[in-house]
C-alpha cells in the first residue's frame, strides 16, 4: 500500500491565536487556499480512498482533495488530534493566561525546553496521555491498512504525523500545514518513509 499522509491546511484558531488540539475549527481564508494548493498538487494522484481525521479543519482539507482527484472519502475517529491542551483547548492563549497563568507557564516552560504539548510524553490538565494517544494513532492507521486498497491519502494532524514518525517509522516526521510525506507498507512493522 502507498500513502500519502497529508496535514491538514491553517485554521481559524491560528487567527485569534488559541490553543488548538481537540477544538474543531474550520479552515481560515488561508487555509481554504492552500487546501485547494494541495489538492492541485494531488489531482493527477489516483487515490483509491482519502481517509480523513473527523476534526473540520482536516475534513475540509480532505474534500478539496477528495473532490479534485475524484475519490471517495472516509473519517477514521482514531486519527483526530491529540487532545494536547486539556482544559486550555480552543481557549485564546490571552484568556488562558489570565485564567489558567499555571498551565500557560508549564507550556511556555515546556517551549524553552525544545518542545510543545502534542510531541511531549508531559501531560496537562485534561489532556491526553502520550501513551493512549499513540494506540490510538496506531489503531486509526491499522485502520487505514486493513482497507486493503492500493493507494490512500490520509489528512490528519501535525500531532498525529510526528506520532506516526516517531512511534511507527522510527524518524522525524514534522510536516508544515498543508505539506505531503509518502508511506508505503501494508502491515505497522514493514511501514516506511518514501520521501522524507
Amino acid at each position: 500500500m502507498k500513502i500519502y499522509l497529508i496535514r491538514h491546511s491553517e485554521s481559524e484558531d491560528d487567527d485569534i491565536d488559541a490553543y488548538g488540539g481537540i477544538s474543531d475549527f474550520p479552515l481560515n481564508e488561508k487555509g481554504q487556499k492552500d487546501a485547494e494548493l494541495v489538492a492541485e498538487k494531488l489531482k493527477d494522484v489516483k487515490f483509491d480512498v482519502i481517509f480523513t481525521s473527523p476534526y473540520l479543519r482536516a475534513k475540509q482539507t480532505a474534500e478539496k482533495i477528495a473532490e479534485k482527484c475524484g475519490c471517495p472519502l472516509t473519517e477514521v475517529y482514531n486519527l483526530r488530534e491529540r487532545n494536547s491542551y486539556g482544559v486550555v483547548s480552543g481557549v485564546t492563549k490571552e484568556l488562558a493566561k489570565q485564567v489558567f497563568p499555571w498551565i500557560t507557564e508549564r507550556i511556555i516552560w515546556m517551549k524553552k525546553q525544545g518542545t510543545k504539548p502534542g510531541y511531549s510524553n508531559e501531560t496537562l490538565p485534561g489532556a491526553e496521555n502520550y501513551l493512549e494517544f499513540v494506540v490510538r494513532v496506531k489503531e486509526g492507521l491499522k485502520e487505514v491498512l486493513r482497507s486493503d486498497k492500493e493507494l490512500v491519502g490520509i489528512v490528519s494532524h501535525g500531532g498525529v504525523c510526528h506520532c506516526i514518525g516517531k512511534e511507527i517509522l522510527g524518524t522525524e516526521v514534522k510536516l508544515p500545514k498543508t505539506e505531503f510525506r509518502i508511506l508505503e507498507g501494508n502491515n505497522l512493522e514493514d511501514l516506511e518513509l518514501v520521501t522524507p
